[in-house]
């Protein structure tokens, strides 16, 4: 059994992060593989599944990576970060 605040998540966290940096949630990139991961993709400016990740997370990404194992996070960074690319 989990418990914890309902107001917890890390949608919410996204949220915060860019309070307390002073900046969008547009401007902030989150990348995840797993259904509790979905809110926090949503809510980032460039939301981001791995290629391992379940088709729910997939189909609300705006892109998907390479498998986590074939450094899908690297991918992803280079893509948006590293590029400059992105939305």
């Amino acid at each position: 059994m989990d418990v914890m605040n309902e107001n917890v998540s890390k949608g919410n966290a996204i949220k915060a992060l860019a309070e307390i940096y002073k900046i969008t949630t547009q401007e902030i990139m989150a990348m995840g593989d797993n259904n509790n991961d979905i809110e926090m993709i949503q809510v980032a400016g460039i939301g981001v599944a791995m290629g391992n990740a379940g088709e729910a997370v997939k189909a609300v990404a705006d892109d998907v990576a390479v498998h986590h194992e074939e450094d899908g996070v690297a991918w992803a960074l280079e893509k948006y970060v590293l590029s400059k690319g992105g939305k």
